[in-house]
């Protein structure tokens, strides 16, 4: 699935390889060309959440898609609203930046499911792409799961929360 490489100094740290994949076009390029040889399907949104939303941002205003910004549980400082988008989901992928244990892709993706039931409407949840995995080198930097399984995890999740 990978066509090129990078050239991004991954061992700099994170903040450092986000900024050098921003800045520098060619990597950025070749990062957007393997997320679009990933999802390999037409899709409405892309979720981000956290620093990483940085760089989903910039690959949904590139492509012309719709953003879904998922936040994290509110300490009281900042919007109260757990899902913030111009428009409704639709299909979406998410971009992160790496996936440890799936917590945060699942949190996000039943927040969005809740999100698209409020307005009645659906929300197809397509995979995550982890773009940080994919310039450090990784092969895996592409997850697509069984929503119904996926969603029933997530829910496992948040009740423990």
């Amino acid at each position: 699935m990978k066509t090129s490489k990078t050239n991004l100094g991954c061992h700099e740290g994170y903040l450092h390889t986000m900024f050098e994949a921003m800045a520098d076009h060619e990597n950025f390029e070749i990062i957007v060309q393997a997320f679009l040889d990933s999802v390999k399907t037409e899709f409405d949104s892309i979720a981000v959440s956290g620093v990483s939303g940085i760089f989903g941002a910039l690959i949904a205003k590139h492509l012309g898609k719709n953003l879904i910004v998922v936040r994290k549980l509110s300490d009281g400082s900042h919007s109260t609203f757990p899902v913030e988008s111009g428009t409704l989901p639709g299909r979406y992928v998410i971009i992160d930046d790496l996936v440890a244990s799936g917590r945060t892709v699942q949190k996000m993706n039943l927040r969005i499911q809740k999100f698209a039931k409020e307005y009645n409407t659906n929300a197809e949840f397509l995979g995550v792409f982890c773009w940080h995995s994919y310039a450090c080198g990784s092969d895996h930097y592409w997850w697509h799961t069984n929503e119904k399984e996926f969603n029933e995890s997530a829910r496992r999740i948040l009740d423990n929360e």
